[in-house]
């Protein structure tokens, strides 16, 4: 069986880094380790909630620009 590739959102990352998420993820502990360093999580889950997400902080924060 060969290795699983890392995941996509793990591209340009250092190969040391990459190698302790993807045992993280081996071992089914990334999640539990994610919520401890942050407890708060958001409630973005789809690309359309990011995507809505998004265009509410360009319209506050951009409104006034040129």
């Amino acid at each position: 069986m060969h290795p699983k590739p890392p995941p996509n959102y793990l591209a340009g990352y250092p190969a040391t880094l990459i190698g302790q998420v993807q045992q993280l993820i081996t071992q089914g502990l990334l999640a539990d380790m994610l919520l401890k360093k942050y407890p708060h999580a958001h409630e973005v889950r789809t690309d359309k909630a990011l995507y809505d997400y998004v265009l509410e902080c360009k319209a506050m924060h951009l409104r006034n620009a040129g």
